[in-house]
């Protein structure tokens, strides 16, 4: 999961245990976003937010970029470089996961195809600090970059390559038709991608959703079925910040009308 897994982590923890979490039969990662994050409640309930693992040649990075707002840096950046240090003669393929496409915040080609996803307030030390990092396995390495946040997707996938090792990658579920998953295969260190469908019949390869696809979809809206319009609906009324706003203003109300009969 590239993040956003709860839309209130504070309230939606047991219902999404209940009725997703509980009824996976395989792990679950996630590279946290916005609204999984709420003071310590994610991490009380999962534990760290930026961590690593290997499967036979393969490693995997999981990344916070909330902790420091698309910024990569302080224990989490020296954990980076550890990472991509120890241990990495065996490996051939590098999968790094995060919720914010950092590699797109400040490319001027792909900026503008993510207008409004997630960003830094301040920027992003992608290019001056990761990217280098990154820069210095592409001589026998393949590297692909997972992100998340794509604002109003156009469509469920994007994929860039700037370098013939490097691959960026974005996948997204936005309540919308063209929603579906990636099915990543690695055999023989091969590394092949299959894009799902959760709704449609068919999708195009994953290299086909790539900038040119995005641009020509750009300013297409997509009409929103009721059924997508009654849960928007209930999500907003549920939400605990409409409550307390809908107590705040009828204690408010009946205050101001009591001090009005007094007076």
């Amino acid at each position: 999961s590239l993040g956003d897994l709860f839309n209130d982590v504070r309230n939606d923890i047991p219902f999404t245990k209940k009725h997703f979490l509980n009824r996976l039969e395989i792990p679950i990662y996630n590279a946290v976003g916005d609204h999984d994050i709420s003071g310590s409640v994610y991490s009380d309930e999962f534990g760290e937010t930026y961590f690593d693992f290997e499967i036979g040649k393969n490693k995997f990075i999981v990344l916070d970029t909330e902790l420091n707002d698309s910024h990569i840096k302080g224990d989490q950046l020296d954990f980076l470089k550890n990472s991509l240090s120890e241990d990495i003669d065996e490996i051939e393929n590098i999968f790094l996961f995060s919720h914010r496409p950092i590699w797109a915040e400040e490319d001027p080609a792909l900026q503008s195809l993510f207008k409004n996803n997630t960003k830094g307030t301040f920027g992003t030390n992608f290019r001056k600090v990761v990217e280098p990092l990154i820069n210095n396995l592409m001589n026998d390495k393949n590297v692909y970059w997972f992100g998340g946040s794509t604002g109003h997707p156009v469509a469920s996938y994007f994929y860039y390559q700037p370098k013939s090792q490097l691959h960026y990658i974005q996948t997204t579920i936005g309540n919308k038709v063209q929603d579906g998953l990636i099915k990543v295969q690695i055999e023989n260190g091969n590394v092949s991608f299959e894009t799902m469908p959760l709704i449609e019949d068919s999708h195009l390869q994953l290299t086909e959703y790539n900038s040119q696809y995005w641009k020509s979809k750009r300013g297409l809206n997509e009409p929103i079925t009721m059924r997508q319009r009654l849960g928007r609906a209930y999500l907003f009324m549920t939400d605990y910040r409409f409550i307390t706003g809908l107590i705040s203003g009828f204690l408010l109300l009946f205050g101001f009308r009591f001090l009005n009969q007094k007076l």
